[in-house]
This record gives C-alpha cells, sequence and structure tokens, in this order.
C-alpha cells in the first residue's frame, strides 16, 4: 500500500509542480506585459516627432540634411517638381470606375 501511495504522490506531485510553475510563468508573463505596455505608454507620451528635410540632387546624392523649420519657403524648382509630380498622378489615374477596373 505504502508504495503504490507513493507512486501516486510523485505523479500528483510532479503535476503540481508543473501546473505551479505554468503559473509561474504565465504571472511573469502578464507582469512583463503589463511593463512593456506601461513603458510604450510613457514613451509615446514624452516623445515628440522632429520632423526632417533632404535634400538630394539630380543624381539621388544627399545635399542637406536639416530639421524641418517653419519659416523655411520651398525654391521654385521644387514648387515646379512637386505641381509637376501632383498632376502627373491626378491625370494617370481615371475618374472613370468601369476603366479603373479594367
Amino acid at each position: 500500500y505504502q508504495k503504490a501511495a507513493q507512486v501516486w504522490d510523485e505523479r500528483i506531485g510532479s503535476a503540481r509542480v508543473q501546473a505551479k510553475n505554468w503559473r509561474y510563468m504565465a504571472f511573469g508573463s502578464l507582469i512583463l506585459s503589463a511593463s512593456l505596455a506601461g513603458s510604450l505608454v510613457w514613451q509615446s507620451a514624452r516623445g515628440s516627432v522632429v520632423p526632417w528635410v533632404v535634400e538630394v540632387d539630380k543624381l539621388g546624392q544627399v545635399q542637406t540634411v536639416a530639421p524641418a523649420t517653419t519659416d523655411d519657403k520651398p525654391s521654385d524648382p521644387q514648387i515646379a517638381w512637386h505641381l509637376a509630380r501632383f498632376v502627373e498622378q491626378v491625370r494617370s489615374i481615371p475618374a472613370d470606375p468601369i476603366i479603373v477596373r479594367q
């Protein structure tokens, strides 16, 4: 009887130990997840977005890299390029939905 009780205790005991270990792992994961979520909220609340302006030449080489300022005025070639790009994109998409589906 003692041997059977010991075997049964070993089976149930190991299952209990495994269940306890899984609970520890689950609570540890919960704490880790909550702390990461809290740090993400904290980082999002204190962060600010700083836009940067990168000017490139015709070959794609970088000419100027600087933070964008509010008093920055685009040059005439920049305005012309953006206007030409806008017109090209507007004219390249037909307004007829049947043609768009084709």
